[in-house]
């Protein structure tokens, strides 16, 4: 296993993450660029509960990161993480 690369144990673990219809959603519109937690609201039309559940479970799994603004949280893709995600999944399915 290169230094770089996730255990089997974190592979499985964003997997589960990813497997849920409002994360998936959460992190293709971080894929475009990072977002206020008010653009997840109004565009997956979901509760800040809801909101705050799912970005604690994106957050623990490494994929997503959280700036504090003095109004909002600003979320975006752990872009190293999710890349070596996706390197790690192609080899799989080679």
């Amino acid at each position: 296993m290169i230094m770089s690369d996730m255990s089997d144990q974190e592979m499985i673990q964003c997997l589960k993450v990813m497997a849920d219809p409002i994360r998936y959603a959460i992190l293709n519109m971080l894929r475009e660029r990072p977002a206020h937690s008010y653009e997840f609201l109004a565009g997956l039309s979901i509760t800040q509960p809801t909101l705050s559940h799912h970005m604690k479970v994106l957050r623990e799994s490494g994929l997503v990161t959280v700036t504090q603004e003095p109004r909002w949280k600003t979320y975006a893709l752990n872009e190293i993480k999710f890349g070596i995600f996706i390197r790690q999944l192609e080899s799989l399915l080679k």
